[in-house]
């Protein structure tokens, strides 16, 4: 997956940008971008900035994750990022958004 014209490539590119049509209500963005160097373990990433902003975090139902951990990790971008806690639904078997902030 060098990110050449090839059909492998167009395979490769269709196979990772499909998703569930049921998953359609989280407006989900899959990015394809060239990382240029790994770090000292092997793992590549790329930082947040101009290019590239974290605007959301949801922090899943069976998460034991606090909100100060979560700040914590999200560092200076804690103050730009919605963050929100997802729970089961009452009446339906999906995902909907905590929307009492004392439960989380």
């Amino acid at each position: 997956m060098n990110g050449t014209n090839d059909d492998r490539w167009a395979f490769y590119k269709r196979v990772l940008s499909t998703k569930f049509t049921h998953w359609r209500y989280e407006n989900e963005v899959r990015l394809f971008i060239h990382l240029q160097d790994a770090d000292a373990e092997g793992l590549y990433f790329m930082p947040f900035g101009d290019e590239l902003a974290l605007r959301e975090v949801i922090v899943g139902h069976r998460s034991t994750l606090s909100r100060e951990q979560l700040a914590a990790a999200l560092g200076g971008d804690a103050t730009a990022t919605l963050v929100c806690k997802a729970r089961l639904s009452f009446r339906s078997y999906t995902v909907v958004r905590q929307k009492h902030p004392d439960l989380w």
